[in-house]
């Protein structure tokens, strides 16, 4: 099924903007300052969402950029360390790169034209941060295997039944929006969360046939909310799909053990894999080309 990705640029835009912004702000205060758990957080949590916002929007570059400072503000952050100027440089330098690539894909109805080589800024970033400590357990696994990934079960566009309703959770609303577009088109109902909490006033209130949800949120984060879905009488039997920035083996493991049925890294996304995991957990029969 074609999704136009250009109608949600707007949004995406302004929402990678205002966590650019924050990144900015957070740099200029630990320079000035030395690095704090919470400003040390903060960076952590904005790079991440940029990261799993632009890969949801098939901005690879983006995604591969601000998933490295991700990683590397966490090793100063797990290491309570400094950050010297070559890593305050190079954040700096990484900032203004996706800028230039949004501003690229903005000016361009084909797309960005994208000159920058986003895996060697990226392999920059993780040298720069190399000395802090060693490479942390989230980095992307390579080759997982079906049982913690979400199976694509064909190649097909599968046909939904009216009656199921699936519930979006995802702080991103250019993401919950994004995923709204594709399962409505696919003929499911859709609801939309912003968190957890948020989640369990509409489980309590409306009746689901599936929830997808994003791992890292604020209020209350994906493991707590399946686990919460399986352990309540009422709900334990609702498919919990997990999406996630990440692809970590730990990551993975973590949704396992709270229940979750299936698990889609962000940066693997594709329409198909998306409507094929939801009726494979909808459906008795899996979907047969």
């Amino acid at each position: 099924m074609p999704l136009d990705r250009a109608k949600f640029f707007h949004q995406f835009q302004l929402e990678i903007s205002e966590h650019l912004s924050n990144l900015y702000r957070g740099l200029l205060h630990i320079q000035m300052n030395a690095p704090d758990k919470g400003t040390m957080k903060m960076l952590m949590t904005d790079a991440h969402t940029i990261s799993g916002t632009s890969a949801m929007m098939g901005l690879s570059d983006i995604s591969l950029i601000a998933r490295s400072l991700e990683n590397g503000y966490m090793r100063v952050l797990q290491r309570a360390g400094e950050m010297n100027a070559e890593q305050f440089n190079i954040s700096f330098g990484a900032l203004l790169s996706i800028a230039t690539i949004m501003d690229e894909q903005a000016r361009s109805s084909e797309g960005a034209d994208e000159h920058l080589d986003a895996g060697i800024l990226s392999n920059r970033i993780r040298d720069a941060f190399a000395d802090i400590c060693a490479p942390v357990v989230v980095d992307s696994v390579q080759g997982t295997d079906e049982a913690t990934t979400a199976s694509v079960h064909c190649g097909r566009q599968c046909p939904a039944s009216e009656t199921i309703t699936v519930l979006i959770v995802d702080d991103a609303p250019v993401i919950t929006a994004f995923g709204r577009e594709i399962l409505e088109t696919a003929g499911y109902l859709v609801h939309v969360a912003a968190d957890g909490e948020e989640a369990l006033h509409l489980l309590d209130h409306l009746k689901f046939d599936l929830v997808v949800t994003d791992v890292s949120m604020p209020q209350m984060d994906g493991i707590t909310l399946t686990r919460r879905i399986k352990q309540d009488g009422r709900l334990g039997n609702i498919p919990v799909v997990m999406m996630s920035t990440r692809s970590s083996l730990r990551e993975m493991n973590l949704g396992q053990d709270a229940g979750a049925d299936a698990y889609l890294p962000k940066h693997e996304f594709t329409v198909e894999k998306l409507l094929n995991v939801v009726y494979s957990l909808t459906h008795k029969e899996p979907c047969n080309g």
